[in-house]
Order: C-alpha cells, then structure tokens, then sequence
C-alpha cells in the first residue's frame, strides 16, 4: 500500500509540477509574443505649421514651418490657402509656392501678404495642394498621396485649419 500511495503522490507532485510549469511558460509566451509585436507605423506624414503672424509695413507675413516625413523629396509644393477675418468672412484667396523640401527635413518659409493686417486675421485655411511634386518614380507618391499626408497645425493665436 505504501508504495502505491508513494507513487500517487508522486504522480500528484510531477502533475502539480508540469501545470505549474506550463503556465509558465504560457505566461512567457505571452508576454514574448507582445513585446515582439512589430509596433504600427504611423503613415508618413508632411507637417505643415503657421508658425508666426509678424506685421510689416502694410502687410502680414505669414511664416510657415514644413516638416517632410515622406520618404521622397518635394520639388514643389503649392498651396491654397483662404485667409478670414476675425468675424469669418472671407479676405483673400492666395495661392503660395514652398521651395524644395528634402525627404526628412525641415524648412522655414515666409509669405508677405500686402493690404493684409496680421490683427484682423482669424483663420487662415489651408483649401488646396494644387500641385506637389515628388522626386521618387513611385506611383504610390503621387500629388493625390502628398496631399493626403499633410498635417497642418499653428502656433499662432489664428489657427490654420484644413
């Protein structure tokens, strides 16, 4: 009897055992299998920001930062862009170039707006990207996928909304 029982509770121990072990090494798995998860790439983004509103004899310059995350370079980059007044109407209809924009990079532009004070402004909006020129033969980075990537902020007190 006594050996029978012996090997019961050895048996119950070694089971005991091997549930214990095997959630382990279920537990590990896990958290292997989250840790090692490829983490999702955020789409390529071209940053587009009304950094300043500075005032000049009779004009506003509009100063605009440009971040290219997109993996090709811009050769040309245009811009829509509706200015409104403090009370929403609508003041003038530009139409404003960016210079080339390596891949990667970042770029300082100002626009001079003559007839426009900076004080009245209330909303500049960025309507259309009429042309955006990429340098790359890749036939997924057109105009239509530049202009889909562009992200305008401000840090100015007139927001730049598209």
């Amino acid at each position: 009897m006594k050996t029978r029982s012996t090997k019961m509770n050895r048996l119950n121990m070694a089971h005991k055992i091997m549930r214990r072990a095997g959630l382990a090494f279920g537990v590990l798995f896990f958290l292997l299998g989250t840790a090692l998860k490829p983490a999702h790439a955020e789409p390529p983004v071209l940053d587009v920001e009304l950094n300043a509103l500075k005032p000049a004899a009779g004009s506003c310059q509009l100063a605009f930062v440009f971040r290219n995350g997109l993996p090709a370079d811009i050769t040309s980059l245009a811009m829509e862009i509706v200015l409104f007044d403090r009370g929403g109407i609508m003041q003038r209809v530009l139409r404003l170039k960016a210079s080339a924009l390596p891949a990667k990079s970042m770029r300082f532009k100002m626009f001079a707006i003559p007839g426009v004070e900076c004080v009245g402004l209330g909303n500049v909006l960025l309507n259309d990207i009429p042309s955006c020129e990429l340098a790359t033969t890749d036939t997924a980075l057109d105009k239509t996928a530049c202009a889909a990537a562009i992200r305008a902020s401000h840090k100015t007190d007139v927001p730049l909304t598209r």
